[in-house]
């Protein structure tokens, strides 16, 4: 009986410590036309946790939807190219003036993601047009958005 209690025990503290691990595992979007995108992609080959856009499909941002849901994402990390106020997917330009056109996906993010959403670049959120993206995802998401170069 001890033995029995004793597996029980091991295997349950197996299952815990892979549950954890897997809630706070960061997930990454890496949209086909990104910078660098045949190194990311060979820097990520393998990995669960990697979704690629194709824009022949339906709009990234719905993708990223998708991607994610279900999922209990820590931060969810994209490579995309980028300018001043603007995140250009290869399906569509997110900026201040459309980026309420994606709510009702956008809106989806914060069931999935529990901290950040970063953005691999330096100059989206810059200038007025940069902090107007910024303040207007944010407050669609309920999600801090960061950069990072």
């Amino acid at each position: 009986m001890k033995l029995i209690t004793r597996a029980l025990l091991f295997f349950l503290l197996v299952v815990s410590v892979k549950a954890f691990t897997q809630t706070s595992n960061n997930f990454i979007i890496i949209d086909e036309i990104a910078d660098n995108v045949q190194v990311l992609e060979k820097q990520f080959e393998g990995h669960d946790n990697v979704y690629k856009t194709k824009g022949i499909e339906t709009l990234a941002i719905g993708q990223i939807s998708k991607a994610i849901k279900g999922k209990d994402i820590k931060n969810l990390e994209i490579y995309v190219a980028t300018k001043p106020g603007a995140m250009v997917f290869s399906s569509a330009a997110i900026t201040s003036q459309n980026v309420n056109q994606f709510s009702v996906e956008l809106k989806e993010w914060k069931n999935a993601v529990s901290n950040n959403v970063i953005i691999y670049s330096d100059n989206v959120f810059s200038g007025e047009n940069g902090m107007l993206l910024k303040q207007k995802i944010e407050e669609i998401t309920g999600l801090v958005f960061t950069t990072h170069k």
